[in-house]
């Protein structure tokens, strides 16, 4: 297998997602930050532990509905919140708005529009999930699907070379990134499992960067904070 056949593969396996950002261009589906109507900020009246609450994201259901981006179909919003307890623990809320749809929301943070994209999987995603070549590669070099960080070191790096000229991440234009491939963070062990579904990344603002996961055989959703 040469670069050119890897870079096949990247192809083969590249996943529709979209890029967000404040420019008008086309509808809105996503707000950031600001206050949202429905979500007041301030706890400290209402008896609960915590005192406060930030609006951090808010991503229109339409965004991952069945044979947009990926067979989630999520039928709400998805939110994601900053709480201050009490005691001055910070916790960060990932969950869906099942009490609206995003239509009926109303918030003043900066509006985001969505753009379909493209998004090409990183290295360790084409060894993981690639074609029979693939595997027949690594075992050539005496590896399993999951030696992705033993492969060819100098295939390895074509290939990332090929991948950082069309990451999605180092466009200027882009605040959010919803679907697509996940990548592997330096703090990572290992790729996300293909059991965990990447919702979003958000590149705005400084850091940390938000990353949202669904979990498909659980239903739940988390947030890593990356960067920070």
């Amino acid at each position: 297998m040469n670069l050119d056949d890897l870079i096949d593969e990247g192809n083969a396996l590249a996943k529709p997602c979209f890029i967000l950002n404040s420019q008008q261009n086309g509808e809105i589906v996503g707000y950031w930050k600001g206050v949202r109507a429905d979500a007041p900020e301030d706890l400290s009246q209402q008896g609960s532990i915590f005192l406060q609450r930030q609006h951090i994201l808010t991503l229109s259901e339409h965004l991952f509905e069945s044979g947009t981006i990926d067979e989630v179909g999520l039928s709400s919003p998805i939110e994601l919140f900053r709480w201050e307890r009490s005691d001055g623990q910070i916790n960060y809320r990932l969950q869906n708005t099942y009490k609206w749809k995003f239509a009926d929301l109303s918030c003043t943070g900066e509006p985001l529009y969505g753009i379909k994209a493209t998004s090409f999987p990183p290295f360790e995603a084409v060894c993981l999930q690639g074609s029979d070549r693939v595997a027949s590669w690594l075992r050539e070099q005496g590896l399993k699907r999951h030696d992705y960080w033993r492969a060819d070191p100098h295939m390895a790096e074509q290939y990332r070379k090929e991948f950082s000229s069309r990451d999605l991440m180092h466009r200027q234009d882009v605040d959010v990134v919803t679907g697509g491939w996940p990548i592997l963070w330096p703090e990572d062990n290992y790729y996300p499992p293909a059991e965990l579904f990447f919702l979003f990344l958000t590149l705005r603002d400084a850091e940390p960067l938000f990353e949202g996961w669904y979990a498909r055989a659980s239903h739940a959703r988390y947030v890593r904070l990356r960067g920070s």
